[in-house]
């Protein structure tokens, strides 16, 4: 089928659709990206088949999960583990996941490496891509909670343990992982400890580091390992060494034995001297240096002894800023803030590209970006003990990079796509944290800063960016920014957005707090009410709801905030003092010229509750004004938030649900009205992307409409697709009201009934959830003759009168 689609496309008798479900994955896992290792380590690759038949050997027979690839610095690991992805063992290898300490900040973070591996396997393995479910993604990954050890639970173990053995082994491929040690401790490696014995038994993994206590103390004793530092593997190493040594250098020669001789069995270090005596014609090689930290040292001392550079006043500034970079930089970059902070000598281009030929093949440089060549080398500048003379201080790059991206940030002419704005936007608090500058907090509760920097990032990355840098802060930072004025009037200029994307939730995991104080001013307010609501704490402003009484300011933020106190007590079970709240919301919104959008939300949220009231004419009224104002499209231009485009999505969905929800809970549906709202629906969630966490609600609507019309031939497939894209609990509870509907229309009383009263029964003690009780209870009713009011409070009595007229209805 899907052949036949591309033959299409590629006749032009169609367009190219992307798949929504992988765009889905895209954008919620943001796979790493490792384009320039593979350039680097797949050119020049001396395939080494012995370790290959090893690592087969293993894949195909080995009894144990792991394969653990120990070796020092520079004896191939990378480079191996590259190319077995591309040889024939790539039919085994599903992910792989490369641990960079030239962009540690992506690569080496345990929730980026676990969403990596995650992306991978759904790209070569069908039936884990088909097991993923949009809706669990989205639930997954909007879990503040969810550290890595629980996303690779939720992500990968769960679904791969839930899939049917494949054909051949699967294999996960993790490189450097040493690379994402902190503090001597390795959290991914326990992590894949804790959990090595709830992996399927067809799935392996592969991991490749340095021989360091941090990872083997998890992995070595569960591990097959190969360590390529052991003398057995000596012979096999100085092969692959002396055909890689005289591929290089065209021919075998003395010198050609010498450097295989004095590498031992470092691949890094004979790919050095080759490219070094290929490039300098009075290289001696009698005198070659003993290990790679030495000929890291002579290889400087040579060169800088014999130019017009010193270590010192030239190099010392430029690797300040490559060692320090959360990524590589760019050279034109690099050369602009040097010409800037050391215009004495760095006076153009072709002075600053000479010093950069200074460190030869020891910079590398891919498209246009330059970094050190390996890991090793950060580790030998940055290693005062074992390098006196060439080494550098972490903290002082750190510091240049901060004077930096507060150079940048002054530029009021910024451009929003130039890479270099786009770096400190997004890093520069980043370096200050790690540098412990106080200062941070002077910059992130500067409002100007967080405008601009909005312009730079996609609103829901930068609020993603915002709560990483808070989980980064000390406690005491952390503490300090939230009880910062200049911090809470950040937050409340995302405010909006926040709600929209559930980023409360994350805030509230991270310790703030934002109490019910008398005497609050206005914005306060909204944003205590909007927090408390969306963390689910309605009990909280239930108790301080004589805060909301007080005097306001702005009128239009009171009519907010009277609209959020109206959903606070239709999720009570209040019908009453909810519908209160929001007349007085639509008076104090029409009298103060509040956005339209503000007042078409009024007017729907009062339409549900006179619906629940059985204030039927007055409902149909306010649902018709408010689509009336809505059909003027005065609305268009007082969208809010930072995510317009969201924000209006959010309105007609909201316009629809509530057409369509009235009139599914009438005796006589108005089945245009129906069908007008579920296609417009149904257009907007074919496009699998734009699936939010309203889209079960959307499948709940269109379940119940199909019941009533008895249209049942799809029900079942609609039912397990809601099901697989269930967010909370509130919608699990609907489902199940009109799924024991759908049993009741199948004839099925007792299943029907059993379902019913095993809900009913288990919300018997909740405050929440009230209408979906009263639901329950007349569906109980229903089937079983009896009258089940007595068991709800007098407010719900005409509502279980309604949904019982409903059901009779359906089914006389």
């Amino acid at each position: 089928n899907r052949i036949q689609q591309l033959c299409e496309v590629i006749k032009r008798k169609r367009e190219l659709l992307g798949d929504g479900k992988q765009a889905i994955l895209m954008s919620k896992f943001e796979p790493c990206k490792f384009s320039l290792e593979l350039e680097k380590h797949l050119t020049n690759y001396e395939a080494r088949e012995w370790l290959l038949r090893s690592v087969k050997d293993w894949i195909e027979g080995g009894s144990k999960r792991f394969l653990l690839l120990l070796g020092g610095p520079g004896t191939g690991k990378t480079a191996f583990s590259i190319w077995m992805s591309y040889s024939e063992l790539s039919q085994y290898v599903c992910a792989w996941h490369l641990c960079q300490y030239s962009s540690r900040k992506e690569t080496c973070d345990l929730r980026n490496a676990v969403k990596s591996m995650a992306y991978y396997l759904a790209t070569r393995i069908p039936a884990y891509y088909n097991n993923l479910e949009i809706g669990d993604i989205v639930r997954i990954m909007s879990k503040a909670e969810f550290d890595a050890a629980t996303l690779f639970k939720e992500l990968i173990l769960i679904p791969l343990n839930q899939i049917e053995n494949p054909k051949h082994p699967v294999v996960i491929l993790i490189d450097a992982l040493d690379e994402a040690s902190v503090d001597n401790d390795n959290g991914l490696a326990e992590i894949l400890f804790e959990y090595s014995n709830q992996l399927p038994k067809w799935l392996k993994i592969i991991i490749t580091s340095r021989n360091d206590l941090s990872v083997t103390r998890y992995l070595k004793d569960i591990s097959y390992v190969l360590n390529l530092d052991d003398m057995k593997f000596s012979t096999n190493n100085k092969d692959d060494i002396n055909r890689y040594v005289e591929r290089k250098l065209g021919k075998k020669t003395a010198v050609t034995d010498k450097i295989v001789s004095e590498s031992g069995n470092n691949f890094l270090y004979a790919q050095l001297l080759c490219d070094t005596i290929n490039e300098d014609e009075d290289f001696d090689v009698d005198d070659l240096p003993k290990n790679i930290n030495v000929y890291y040292y002579r290889f400087l001392k040579r060169y800088f002894d014999g130019s017009d550079f010193t270590f010192g006043d030239h190099a010392y500034p430029l690797l300040s800023l490559v060692l320090a970079s959360y990524e590589p930089l760019r050279k034109e970059d690099v050369y602009k803030r040097l010409h800037g902070i050391a215009g004495y000598w760095c006076k153009n281009y072709h002075i600053f590209n000479n010093l950069i030929k200074c460190f030869g093949p020891l910079l590398k440089e891919t498209d246009g970006r330059i970094f050190p060549f390996h890991k090793s080398l950060f580790d030998w500048f940055l290693n005062e003990d074992i390098n006196p003379e060439y080494s550098i201080d972490k903290r002082e790059g750190l510091d240049e990079m901060i004077r930096w991206g507060r150079d940048v940030l002054k530029d009021d002419k910024m451009n929003p796509e130039d890479p270099i704005i786009k770096h400190f936007y997004r890093y520069l608090p980043q370096y200050m944290i790690e540098a412990e500058d106080n200062s941070i907090e002077t910059l992130y509760t500067d409002i100007d800063f967080w405008g601009k920097r909005k312009k730079v990032i996609e609103v829901n990355l930068l609020l993603k960016t915002m709560m990483d840098e808070l989980s980064q802060c000390p406690l005491s930072v952390r503490q300090r920014l939230f009880d910062n004025d200049g911090f809470f009037n950040v937050l409340s200029s995302f405010g909006m957005d926040l709600f929209n994307t559930g980023r409360y939730v994350n805030l509230r995991y991270l310790g703030y707090d934002i109490p019910f104080l008398k005497n609050m001013d206005d914005d306060h307010r909204f944003f205590a009410l909007q927090y408390h609501y969306i963390n689910e704490m309605y009990s909280e402003i239930d108790a301080n709801s004589s805060i909301f009484e007080e005097p306001y300011q702005d009128h239009i933020v009171e009519a907010m905030v009277l609209n959020d106190l109206g959903q606070t007590y239709r999720k009570l079970g209040q019908l009453e003092k909810s519908a209160t709240y929001y007349k007085r919301s639509l008076k104090v919104a029409i009298e103060s010229n509040s956005t339209e959008d503000e007042i078409i939300y009024t007017r729907l949220n009062l339409s549900r509750i006179l619906t629940l009231q059985c204030r039927n004419r007055e409902a149909r009224q306010m649902l018709d004004d408010a689509i009336e104002e809505f059909n003027s499209n005065k609305w268009k231009n007082s969208m809010q938030g930072v995510d317009r485009e969201f924000s209006a999505q959010q309105l007609i969905r909201g316009v629809r649900y509530v057409e369509l929800e009235t009139e599914n809970f009438s005796t006589n549906p108005n089945l245009t009205i129906c069908e007008n709202s579920l296609k417009w629906a149904d257009e907007v969630y074919a496009d699998i992307t734009k699936r939010d966490r309203y889209y079960a609600n959307h499948l709940i609507g269109k379940i119940l409409y199909k019941i009533k019309t008895k249209e049942l031939e799809t029900v079942d497939e609609l039912i397990k697709e809601c099901q697989r894209n269930l967010v909370g609990k509130y919608d699990g509870i609907r489902l199940n009201c009109v799924h024991s509907l759908l049993l009741l229309c199948r004839g099925q009383e007792q299943e029907a009934l059993q379902l019913a009263s095993n809900l009913f029964d288990e919300l018997k003690e909740e405050q929440l959830h009230q209408i979906q009780r009263t639901e329950l209870a007349a569906i109980i009713g229903y089937i079983t003759k009896t009258d089940k009011s007595g068991y709800l409070s007098e407010e719900f009595h005409p509502w279980y009168q309604q949904v019982q007229e409903i059901i009779r209805a359906i089914f006389n």
